[in-house]
């Protein structure tokens, strides 16, 4: 009887362990599989929180700036399009260098934006050492670009880029440049005509625009954007010389390229999209896809055409090719000019 009794306990407790084991196995495939499955979702689901938190554009120069006007016309309709607030910050200072470093030492969460124009990339960085490594900063688009204008004074004798030329060979270092500072797009793109034309005229750094300077005859040139060029041109306060394009302007017909005089000069300014280096790839790809969304905006390409400007929308590959091709470019400018940083 305790024989038959001890017998039916052992196979109970075997039984009981065996289902017991079969249970804890399954509890186990579970959390494995859920473990799995929650690593595949992380991406989305880190985007999707993340939502809840503003997205802050770094604008590198002050309030009211081409940059400043630019990055506030994408954020409102980016804000809505993403559902999610975008806050601007302005944090000028070094030509663009202390809101560039700003983003940089920012944490890669997605959450911080640069909206930086060229020379942050390609000017400034072959002329003077950086508070932070270029590779700190990612990549992510090419948003808008813009030409400018070659302005001369109402009294300049040469009409056109060759009559130019011509002058500055008689007169050397007579012929003075405005820009809005060393290492500025309008120092280097005069640099450039020196570098080309083999001629030497003179440089004057302001720190306002320079253009009251330039109908004041204190000055006789100035390299501008051709959003604000073109109402000067218009109201016949200034002359426009040339193009810093490849080819003519539709908004300019009858102003030539310095290209024309100058074979291969251009001279193009551009805003691009970085975020700090190392920020995740699902948070990255989704920012330039709104950027690029809000680049084929049709309301956002009218307000573009408006001040001059041409709506791009790079890959990210191409942003950093461009940027490799114009660091290269003014470089060498910058070393056979022997331009110095103040």
């Amino acid at each position: 009887m305790l024989r038959r009794a001890g017998r039916h306990l052992g196979q109970h407790g075997r039984s009981t362990a065996k289902k017991g084991g079969l249970a804890m196995h399954s509890h186990r495939r579970r959390a494995i599989l859920m473990g799995v499955l929650a690593t595949a979702l992380m991406p989305a689901l880190s985007v999707a929180q993340s939502s809840r938190r503003p997205i802050r554009f770094i604008v590198p120069s002050g309030p009211g700036g081409g940059a400043d006007t630019f990055a506030r016309l994408f954020a409102a309709h980016m804000s809505e399009s993403m559902g999610q607030p975008i806050v601007i910050e302005n944090v000028p200072g070094a030509g663009g260098i202390v809101g560039a470093d700003r983003v940089a030492k920012s944490a890669p969460d997605g959450h911080t934006v640069l909206w930086g124009i060229n020379p942050i990339a390609t000017m400034i960085p072959a002329l003077q050492k950086l508070s932070y490594s270029p590779d700190e900063l990612q990549p992510v688009t090419i948003v808008v670009s813009n030409v400018y204008v070659w302005l001369a004074s109402p009294d300049l004798a040469a009409k056109d880029m060759a009559q130019l030329i011509s002058l500055a060979k008689a007169k050397p270092r007579q012929l003075a440049y405005a820009s809005t500072g060393v290492g500025s797009a309008a120092h280097l793109g005069g640099a450039l005509i020196e570098h080309q034309a083999g001629v030497e005229m003179l440089h004057v750094p302001f720190k306002n625009t320079g253009i009251a300077e330039l109908m004041g005859g204190q000055v006789q040139l100035k390299m501008e954007p051709l959003g604000s060029a073109v109402p000067l041109i218009k109201a016949g306060r200034l002359r426009a010389l040339a193009v810093t394009s490849a080819r003519r302007l539709a908004a300019l017909p009858d102003v030539p390229a310095v290209a024309e005089t100058l074979p291969g000069y251009e001279v193009a300014g551009w805003h691009g999209i970085w975020v700090p280096a190392g920020s995740p790839t699902a948070a990255v790809e989704l920012l330039q896809k709104e950027f690029l969304k809000a680049v084929a905006n049709s309301d956002i390409r009218k307000r573009l055409a408006d001040v001059g400007a041409q709506p791009v929308g790079s890959s990210s590959e191409e942003m950093k090719q461009r940027i490799a091709r114009e660091l290269a470019q003014w470089t060498r400018v910058i070393r056979e000019r022997n331009i110095r940083a103040e």
